[in-house]
């Protein structure tokens, strides 16, 4: 199982880009919490590294439609399982947590967010910038952070893959 889907991760392509295709699925990486807004938190599909921000910036995504890993690191690593389908919208809110040297991560999958939540979300994208991540630094920093990859997709599918409270995120949204 493991050894299998090591292989489906490797073998799925991520395309980021900031347009909309309706061949594509929409992922958007958002930070509504305030707590913590100096530290950066790194974000990974998979392998990939795709950028890092504090709080006030938000990531788009445009993927193939399947499955994912989406995961972040901070002091500590948090990790989705996604499964998308083209022409469809996901959110994730990346939630700083306190850590015991600096924030912490906490991804949560935003399925079917609450009243409340919406007004967050909304309020946040009114507000909030997103980021176009410079794709050269971008490859710099692939390099740079090999081993905190290979480290977390490590974690992921010895210890994390299989656990009951791993978030999942499975339903669109309407933006």
């Amino acid at each position: 199982m493991k050894s299998v889907l090591i292989t489906i991760l490797l073998a799925l392509s991520l395309t980021l880009s900031f347009g909309q295709s309706s061949d594509k699925a929409t992922v958007y990486i958002i930070r509504t919490s305030g707590l913590g807004a100096a530290v950066n938190f790194k974000y990974f599909v998979g392998d990939q590294f795709i950028g890092k921000t504090n709080y006030g910036k938000y990531f788009k995504l445009e993927l193939d439609p399947g499955e994912y890993v989406i995961w972040a690191k901070a002091e500590n690593r948090d990790y989705v399982h996604a499964t998308v389908e083209a022409g469809k919208t996901y959110l994730i809110d990346a939630v700083p947590q306190m850590g015991a040297f600096k924030a912490g991560v906490n991804l949560k999958a935003l399925n079917n967010p609450t009243e409340k939540e919406w007004k967050i979300i909304n309020k946040y994208f009114e507000k909030r910038k997103l980021l176009e991540y410079d794709e050269e630094k971008r490859a710099l920093e692939q390099r740079d952070y090999a081993d905190i990859i290979i480290k977390g997709l490590d974690h992921y599918n010895n210890k994390v893959v299989m656990a009951r409270d791993l978030q999942r995120l499975t339903t669109p949204v309407e933006l």
